[in-house]
């Protein structure tokens, strides 16, 4: 889908319709109101095929133009073609998507509707957000190879040997209908158990993702939006990497939460000091019951967490394909939590997995 949308509306000019579609090789245009509201859809299709008197394709006109002698009395007709607007020739009912149309539904209306191009993609106020057409579709399949070598790896990186198979069947569930999620959560969720819901709710992001300093973003969000993890924080060595500093932040909104993690942006971690350092240092996650009970020595914010109902965290060490961290992830509770071992090894190796997926 293209987000960058090119709208005209009722009250354009014909001319300046065709002038815009063929400078940028445009196969239509939404047509939208004042409020940027969908009213028609007006296409290369709509100018050669309009029901009137009088042919608007633009190249047959200069040659009508060029050949039409001097006095002939065409004036009033050639005016009459230079007063139409985009509201005579549109498609005031045109066929529309909306944002949380599957790829599958899309390529299946594209198939059902042959001369349909392209297609306005509308939020639930029916304002566009975005425009699709057969060259995305086209796109996206001469590019699919590439995301299937990158799913497949990723996924090995995550599930446990035991469960090989599902990463088969997965990747031909996805050559067959290119659905990532729903369609793997058919075979895996057993498999992977309480995480797999999680899991499913990565895989789209990650896909989504430009990079892996992205990635890691989608990750932390995902997980706070999605589990008792409330707050996440993605520490990052500074310039001269003699230290970590906070790179990235995401909380549920709470205000206490976000108290913290203002505070937290002044601070920096040596190798081996705070929860991070000592991460950075050790390259293992670490997990503690409850910060706000630990000593200041160990847990450099734990007088701050205990006013901010800062209790449990897990931390982590994102390592590249040398075994050196490029980065530390770590995630707090509103409540005290016994270390899920289960959780541990999960997230990190998805983190762990994302390095190798973005080196494909």
């Amino acid at each position: 889908m293209t987000k960058e949308v090119v709208s005209v509306f009722p009250e354009t000019s014909l001319f300046e319709v065709a002038k815009i579609l063929y400078n940028n090789q445009f196969t239509g245009m939404p047509v939208i109101d004042q409020n940027e509201i969908l009213v028609g859809i007006i296409t290369e299709y709509d100018l050669i095929s309009m029901e009137s008197e009088m042919p608007t394709h633009i190249p047959t006109l200069q040659k009508i133009f060029q050949t039409i002698p001097a006095g002939e009395g065409y004036e009033k007709e050639i005016e009459k073609l230079f007063l139409l607007k985009v509201k005579d020739v549109m498609n005031p009912d045109p066929l529309v998507l909306f944002g949380d149309a599957t790829l599958e539904e899309t390529v299946n209306t594209f198939k059902e509707h042959h001369r349909v191009n392209p297609i306005p993609v509308l939020d639930s106020q029916k304002k566009i957000i975005g425009i699709v057409s057969r060259s995305d579709l086209v796109k996206f399949f001469t590019e699919f190879p590439v995301t299937l070598k990158r799913f497949k790896t990723f996924a090995e990186q995550v599930i446990a040997k035991k469960t090989g198979s599902l990463v088969e069947k997965s990747v031909a569930l996805l050559e067959e209908n290119y659905r990532l999620v729903s369609k793997i959560s058919e075979i895996g969720q057993e498999e992977l158990g309480e995480h797999f819901t999680l899991f499913n709710k990565m895989i789209p992001a990650i896909i989504r993702a430009r990079n892996l300093d992205q990635a890691l973003v989608e990750v932390v969000k995902t997980v706070c939006s999605s589990t008792n993890w409330v707050l996440g924080e993605i520490w990052a060595y500074h310039e001269n990497k003699l230290f970590l500093r906070m790179k990235f932040a995401w909380s549920t909104h709470d205000h206490e939460l976000e108290k913290f993690i203002n505070y937290s942006r002044g601070f920096i971690f040596t190798l081996g000091e705070g929860m991070p350092g000592r991460i950075w240092l050790s390259k293992k996650p670490e997990w503690e019951n409850d910060v706000s009970k630990m000593s200041i020595s160990t847990f450099l914010r734990a007088k701050f967490a205990e006013e901010c109902n800062i209790r449990a965290a897990f931390g982590f060490p994102v390592l590249d394909d040398r075994d050196n961290v490029i980065a530390v992830i770590v995630f707090f509770m509103q409540k005290a939590s016994r270390k899920d071992e289960g959780f541990v090894k999960f997230i990190s190796a998805v983190a762990n997995g994302l390095n190798l997926f973005f080196s494909l």
